[in-house]
């Protein structure tokens, strides 16, 4: 019985304490390898069996997480998502319209690509376009961190938890209902975010001009092979190019049968694991580009499912969460912004889905948008905040330290949640869930 109740709480909070300080006795722990031990402990403690630490595993969400790095890492070994980002920034001409131009192309991008994957091919962006403008490049990992969190907040495949209520809710056309909800006030978030961000710097505008990059590493290789690279990178270029294509043509078709009413299954993970096959099968560089996928976050989730399946045994944190009052949207919206800051988004959105109801819409949108935009509040709140700033540091880049990430990530969440909520509440009074859902399922 000790086990059962005790033992996955204390590997939960053995987990917390390891990602918050990075290191114990000398040894650092990365996210994933802190997640992986709690799992392990609770597997060799029996607080879980070996089979049910299997089934506690959903696999539609690994594979779902595995086909976007895969389609996220030809992007990046190709070159072409860092060739478009420069073709796109290069035009403009201000400081203002810069950092404007940055949100909306890593807010919508992390919409389709997810913002994890976007955090990884990004971050190299993001120090560039830093060291060009002689801009600290802090402000834009922070811009990059608080874009890709917002704009991922307006697709059901932005992010890992928006994947999970998406899966598990009936919402009939997701793509749909969450266009209606929170497309108005994520692109306004990501047009003020980097005006208020730029406040908070104490930034004044000037005028920029971008030369075209020679220090930037589109890709590396042997100068032995290098017209053979080429080739071989222009072939991954286009295959990626129609990887991307198919994912949006897919989205798009099954958002459009839903609409019409036709019964046509074709779930979000299979979407993307179809549109990965091009880069799989045709890449011809597969091997890179596996070797490029974030394994580690694989792993992340993998044990992550399987220790939040025992502490939800213990039934002890559904006694935590019981002390809010789940039937109000403005409780429920405060304990995701809250609770993400102890368990992640992803882990305490696993235990607030089976509270709630999967017929209402509402409340699984406002777990959605508190759980999401609570990553913006400190480093832990989000994996992609970490994703950034162990990138930057591997690039021998500025680090971000945890205080430092609140004293920005409280005011830009702030922000947000009441952008996010005024909206929100307009739009449910203004519509009607059931029609939303029903009229159009």
């Amino acid at each position: 019985m000790f086990l059962r109740e005790f033992v996955p709480v204390l590997s939960l909070a053995l987990v917390i304490i390891l990602i918050s300080l990075r290191s114990l006795r000398g040894i650092k722990f990365e996210i994933w390898q802190a997640m992986f031990i709690g799992s392990l402990i609770v597997i060799l403690s029996r607080s879980i069996s070996l089979q049910e630490a299997l089934r506690a595993i959903d696999f539609d969400v690994i594979l779902f997480l595995f086909s976007m790095f895969v389609i996220g890492s030809a992007l990046e070994e190709s070159g072409y998502l860092q060739k478009l980002s420069y073709g796109i920034l290069s035009r403009v001409k201000s400081f203002s319209s810069l950092i404007l131009f940055f949100s909306l192309l890593m807010g919508f991008s992390s919409a389709i690509l997810m913002n994890d994957t976007v955090a990884v091919i990004a971050t190299p962006i993001a120090i560039y376009i830093s060291r060009i403008c002689g801009v600290d490049e802090k402000f834009f990992l922070f811009l990059l961190a608080f874009s890709v969190t917002i704009g991922s907040v307006m697709s059901p495949i932005g992010n890992p938890q928006n994947f999970l209520i998406s899966h598990y809710g009936n919402f009939g056309n997701e793509f749909l209902v969450f266009f209606i909800y929170l497309f108005a006030p994520t692109v306004v978030n990501l047009v003020i975010t980097p005006f208020f961000l730029k406040a908070l710097y104490r930034i004044k505008d000037f005028k920029i001009s971008f030369s075209e990059p020679e220090d930037f590493a589109w890709g590396k290789e042997g100068s032995k092979t290098e017209h053979a690279f080429e080739k071989s990178k222009k072939r991954l270029e286009v295959v990626s190019k129609l990887s991307m294509t198919l994912l949006i043509v897919l989205v798009v078709f099954r958002t459009f049968a839903i609409f019409l009413g036709l019964d046509i299954k074709f779930p979000i993970h299979y979407i993307t694991f179809v549109s990965a096959l091009p880069v799989l099968l045709f890449g011809g560089r597969t091997l890179r580009v596996l070797k490029n996928v974030d394994w580690k976050t694989l792993v992340f989730f993998a044990s992550m499912f399987i220790l939040m399946k025992s502490v939800w045994g213990t039934r002890l944190f559904q006694k935590l969460i019981f002390q809010f009052d789940l039937t109000s949207h403005l409780y429920l919206f405060g304990a995701g912004i809250l609770l993400s800051q102890l368990v992640s988004n992803v882990p305490l959105t696993m235990l607030i889905l089976p509270l709630l109801s999967m017929d209402d819409v509402f409340s699984l949108l406002v777990l959605a948008v508190s759980s999401t935009i609570a990553g913006n509040l400190t480093i832990l709140g989000a994996a992609s905040n970490v994703i950034i700033i162990q990138a930057s540091e591997k690039r021998k880049g500025a680090g971000i330290g945890f205080f430092e990430f609140v004293k920005f990530g409280f005011p830009i969440t702030l922000l947000n949640s009441v952008l996010y909520y005024i909206f929100m509440k307009i739009f449910f009074c203004i519509t009607v869930v059931g029609y939303v859902k029903f009229g159009f399922a």
